[in-house]
């Protein structure tokens, strides 16, 4: 366990009102200016629970969730690859290791289950990044595009 006293644990049902809090405000902040309603991020956060519980895991201080990453599997040509959908650290635990503890999990997770490799799609102007590329993640040959239908 950390020194600030935090742990990584799998999610539970019970975590999703403080889980759900902690994504809409992460994913409103700068760049993201998102605008989540409750029932979205439900709906969102739950798909994937329902889904692949096992791939969703929170940081916990002294009972409060601090953090959070949602993930989910899908076949690819070469293998089970794990896809980190969310991931989300309060503002006061930013920059003491939650998000690194998270990524760390979710990668002994997968190697565990055979998974080949993780993937992920940030935003261009994320500070995470940098964050990213420490970890040791790095750009490859795909890029998300996106069509509105409004």
């Amino acid at each position: 366990m950390p020194k600030s006293g935090w742990k990584i644990r799998t999610a539970k049902k019970s975590d999703f009102p403080a889980v759900i809090g902690l994504f809409m405000k992460a994913f409103s902040e700068s760049p993201y200016n998102e605008n989540w309603k409750k029932e979205s991020a439900e709906k969102r956060l739950g798909g994937l629970y329902a889904l692949n519980k096992e791939f969703c895991l929170v940081a916990e201080d002294k009972g409060a969730i601090v953090g959070l990453l949602f993930s989910r599997t899908q076949v690819w040509n070469d293998g089970l690859h794990l896809f980190i959908e969310d991931l989300a650290v309060g503002a006061a635990f930013r920059g003491r290791g939650v998000g690194t503890g998270l990524v760390l999990e979710i990668e002994a997770i997968a190697k565990s289950k055979g998974i080949v490799a993780i993937d992920l799609a940030m935003h261009r102007r994320a500070a995470a990044g940098k964050f990213w590329k420490k970890m040791g993640y790095d750009f490859d040959e795909y890029i998300n595009l996106r069509k509105f239908l409004r």
